[in-house]
């Protein structure tokens, strides 16, 4: 991992909500083997592909690993369940990975939505100014830029939002700016840009596009032109290190993406398959690419792994977890 070791030189005391989600899985193990402690905490609802497996063998040949990791089922809605487990350790900063993800379900619950990705993230907020725990790292999301026409998206050139998720992650930087400000909490906010790798669920109906392509027969929505700019997930994890060393007492909203754009026909031309074509989908942006300047000259964050390296790293993850008689 880099950054977080080399920046601040020390063992860091961390607490990662969604510990077991996709990406959260990816970067605990990363944390451990840099030599920081880590809590994870998750309500295990919505899980990443055998996550508790996957961060043990990650981190099974630190003799110390042991003593370096905790878990506590807890959920951020439930302040309460924050306090306790603020209350057990003692942290130098979170991350906060807990979310309802997915356009479709934003539109199918968007109470849980709300309760999540918006009240869920105020009680992070709060009890870290109770707990005066001065750094946070965030997730927020692309879908921030809406229905701003510009291919190349800017921070600070946003649109308005297009569904439910991306209005929750637009408050959750509000937000942040905000209460960050106020109770001196340095907030990184990081705005991913369609995260693919290891232990992403392929099979829900919520999936992203690259395990479900991978997985299955491939469905398009819309003519196919529709372009994302792919994010491997150690890149993610990379960027979340560089962020926890970012040293500014200022707060900061930054893009995490390759800066390449992918068409999904081209994904599917990729994965040597065949798809079908749908009608366009509610809610869905059309071309999304990340600006990366300002994110390079802030952290120091430059994506090293291109598509064709992290479809071949994907693939080979799903391959082995059939081999090992996993259904994902």
């Amino acid at each position: 991992m880099r950054g977080l070791q080399e920046s601040v030189g020390l063992r860091v005391k961390v607490l990662v909500t969604g510990a077991m989600g996709f990406i959260g899985s990816n970067l605990v193990p990363a944390l451990v083997r840099a030599g920081h402690v880590v809590t994870g905490i998750d309500n295990l609802v919505n899980v990443s592909v055998e996550p508790f497996e996957r961060i043990r063998r990650a981190i099974a040949d630190d003799p110390q690993w042991a003593d370096n990791f905790y878990f506590a089922k807890a959920d951020i809605r439930n302040e309460f369940e924050l306090k306790q487990v603020f209350a057990n350790h003692e942290f130098d900063a979170v991350v906060n990975l807990a979310a309802l993800g997915s356009v479709p379900r934003s539109f199918q619950t968007p109470q849980k939505t709300v309760e999540t990705n918006e009240f869920g993230f105020a009680n992070v907020l709060k009890v870290m100014s109770e707990f005066k725990v001065g750094r946070l790292v965030y997730a927020s999301s692309s879908s921030v830029y809406g229905d701003s026409q510009k291919h190349v998206k800017i921070e600070g050139e946003e649109g308005r939002a297009l569904n439910p998720y991306a209005l929750s992650k637009q408050m959750n930087e509000a937000f942040a700016g905000i209460y960050g400000r106020a109770k001196q909490i340095n907030c990184v906010g990081l705005r991913f840009f369609n995260v693919y790798g290891p232990g992403q669920l392929p099979f829900s109906e919520f999936s992203a596009v690259i395990p479900k392509f991978i997985n299955t027969t491939p469905k398009i929505f819309g003519d196919g032109s529709t372009t994302r700019d792919f994010t491997f997930v150690s890149d993610v994890v990379d960027a979340i290190g560089l962020s926890l060393a970012f040293s500014e007492n200022e707060s900061a909203v930054l893009n995490v993406g390759t800066g390449t754009g992918t068409s999904l026909k081209q994904l599917v031309m990729h994965l040597s398959k065949t798809a079908e074509q749908l009608p366009e989908r509610l809610g869905d942006v059309r071309y999304s690419v990340a600006s990366t300047t300002l994110c390079e000259r802030t952290i120091g964050f430059k994506a090293k792994i291109e598509i064709a390296e992290g479809l071949k790293l994907t693939k080979a993850f799903y391959e082995s977890e059939l081999h090992r008689g996993k259904t994902c």
